[in-house]
């Protein structure tokens, strides 16, 4: 097939010692870093060294050519720096490090995984709030309790509490919760936040209703703007919302 040619080179494998998994992951975040994923076609490996080669079809050569000059100037977009932050962690991880060589261009994309600096995090850094998810695990058998709690896939551990308020919340193992209190952040290199620790002050026990039922009771409370919502729904859920972007 006629197209340009891409190689990117991993210096820690060879094709005999990288498994198909890994390999099929820097796969995939390549394809993500160079765009223009129906016109870029893996073509073969090389065996000095992991050399991953990819033909780019000629129409899509210069959307891409444009992206890896991007990425070369320090400008790229959201979803290329994503792409090649993703591919210097897996190498960090593997202890390599990579290079993309474009066609017919002095450009050499350098990915320094194993050499990246350390990570930089922030914190941490106290602040007041709430955690909110189904209590699963109370345990600790000094004055100090430990619990867990699941908010849909994120699990929450490290919450702690005296033993008046463990033996309260014992008898809603597995209810839906609120939690409020201290809690002890990190902020990451990537801007997400880890919870280190939170002390939990008091909390509240929260409905198992479905939605649609919670609604339909706050419709019969005269005097209230529910009952004339057109979309009470969405109002809901907007409010929610809004809650998660402050905290």
């Amino acid at each position: 097939m006629d197209g340009y040619e891409y190689k990117f080179i991993i210096d820690v494998f060879k094709p005999d010692t990288i498994s198909m998994a890994r390999l099929a992951e820097y796969m995939a975040d390549l394809a993500r870093l160079l765009g223009s994923e129906s016109q870029v076609h893996f073509d073969r490996l090389e065996v000095s060294s992991l050399v991953l080669v990819q033909k780019i079809e000629p129409a899509a050569y210069p959307e891409v050519q444009g992206r890896i000059r991007a990425l070369e100037a320090g400008t790229p977009s959201d979803d290329l720096r994503k792409a090649y932050e993703d591919i210097n962690l897996k190498l960090q991880k593997d202890k390599g490090r990579a290079k993309l060589l474009p066609p017919k261009s002095a450009q050499i994309i350098d990915f320094p995984g194993r050499d990246r600096p350390a990570p930089t995090t922030y914190g941490p850094f106290s602040e007041e709030g709430t955690l909110q998810g189904q209590l699963i695990s109370i345990s600790g058998k000094d004055a100090s309790k430990h619990l867990i709690i699941m908010d849909g896939p994120i699990r929450y551990s490290g919450l702690e509490t005296d033993e008046e308020m463990a033996r309260q919340l014992r008898h809603h193992t597995f209810d839906h919760v609120r939690l409020n209190g201290t809690g002890r952040w990190l902020r990451l290199e990537d801007g997400t936040w880890e919870l280190k620790s939170f002390k939990v002050r008091d909390f509240e026990i929260l409905s198992d209703e479905p939605l649609v039922e919670v609604v339909a009771k706050l419709r019969k409370v005269t005097g209230n703007k529910w009952s004339d919502g057109a979309d009470p729904i969405g109002e809901l859920l907007k409010l929610r919302s809004d809650e998660d972007q402050v905290h």
